[in-house]
């Protein structure tokens, strides 16, 4: 009997070694986009040191590596936005699905997909804030067109022709996305809905006709109370044209946190320069209501309060705030993060100008 165990301890031993960290990872579907967005950001976030598994360990956040019984683990991440020099890195191309072991996003991803996948003990991120997005939402509920989220949202926009969407194959823009949530449905009970959001209606349709002469008048309206937002809503900003950026996509992954004291910020904030953002927000209080809110994105390096990007741009968590209006509860700006703080400077974009859209759509599956 000690022989046959010292057996079996050998084979076990053999395949914990080689075990794969994070399983299936290229072909997972999620029941709902919460998981998605935690599912598809894993490796980055255990990295980060934001989240931690069993097993797994960290050399150094900066080192990017992991190790999982002692097998090495590559992770690379890095922001990048499509475009004519970056397409070849942003997109995997379908030619390469097989080499990766890619078999269930052919419907939704025939000819490219987002480039965040394993292969070869690597890790990779190399895409935006969308790239991110519609990767995580595509993985939410299963292949099949009537229960994949991106698929589902794909379909209801384009239906509708109300506002502009990426067809299937492509990655939506994060204007796209922003500008469809406030033509979605109210209270539905299935599929996508509208949560909350503020608009300026006849600035968006004027630029959808710009991007797409075949639209319908546009459909979007502001809806107040953002305090329903809850862990899992997409929350999107749509800008102008003439932005550096068209806006801006990320997932709850909290119910957003109103501050009702500047000087709860210790508490919420314990590793930011306090007095300045105290300092800050009392100018922004009695104007309007101020929510911490959690995400998941991808962007640049420590761009949110409490980021977790500390060594690199991409995948990760941090916590933006959202300005509302006192009466309805209405989104009308935000704060992305501490932009020279130090010196008492909080740069806030409010809707107007700067801003057309700030949206919050929820999905609730088929």
């Amino acid at each position: 009997m000690s022989k046959f165990i010292a057996v079996l301890f050998l084979v076990l031993n053999a395949f914990i070694s080689t075990a794969q960290l994070l399983p299936a990872y290229n072909n997972a579907f999620y029941n709902s986009v919460l998981s998605a967005a935690e599912g598809v950001g894993e490796p980055f976030l255990l990295l980060q040191g934001y989240t931690f598994l069993k097993g797994v360990k960290v050399p150094q956040p900066s080192s990017g590596k992991l190790i999982y019984h002692n097998h090495v683990y590559y992770v690379n991440e890095k922001y990048i936005n499509p475009g004519p020099g970056t397409d070849n890195v942003y997109y995997l191309n379908h030619t390469n699905y097989k080499v990766y072991g890619i078999t269930d996003f052919s419907s939704t991803w025939p000819q490219q997909i987002p480039n965040v996948f394993y292969h070869k003990d690597s890790f990779c991120s190399y895409v935006d804030c969308v790239g991110y997005g519609t990767r995580l939402l595509s993985a939410v509920g299963s292949a099949q067109n009537n229960a994949n989220a991106y698929m589902q949202l794909i379909s209801m926009v384009r239906a509708a022709n109300r506002s502009p969407f990426a067809a299937t194959g492509y990655v939506a823009s994060a204007y796209e996305i922003a500008a469809a949530i406030p033509t979605l449905p109210v209270n539905a009970s299935a599929g996508w809905t509208y949560v909350s959001g503020g608009v300026l209606p006849s600035q968006v349709d004027s630029y959808n006709h710009i991007l797409r002469k075949d639209l319908g008048n546009y459909s979007g309206r502001s809806k107040g109370s953002f305090y329903n937002a809850a862990a899992g809503d997409v929350l999107a900003f749509g800008y102008p044209p003439g932005q550096e950026s068209n806006g801006h996509f990320m997932v709850l992954s909290a119910s957003p946190v109103q501050i009702i004291n500047p000087e709860k910020i210790k508490d919420l904030f314990p590793n930011t320069s306090a007095p300045p953002l105290i300092n800050n927000l009392s100018q922004i209080f009695g104007k309007y209501h101020v929510y911490a809110v959690e995400v998941y994105d991808c962007t640049g390096q420590n761009i949110h309060f409490n980021d977790s990007r500390k060594y690199t741009s991409g995948i990760g968590h941090g916590t933006i705030f959202v300005l509302t209006d006192i009466i309805t509860d209405t989104p009308r700006g935000f704060v992305f993060g501490p932009q020279n703080l130090s010196n008492g400077q909080l740069k806030t974009f409010m809707l107007g100008p700067d801003v057309y859209v700030i949206a919050v759509g929820r999905y609730m599956g088929k």
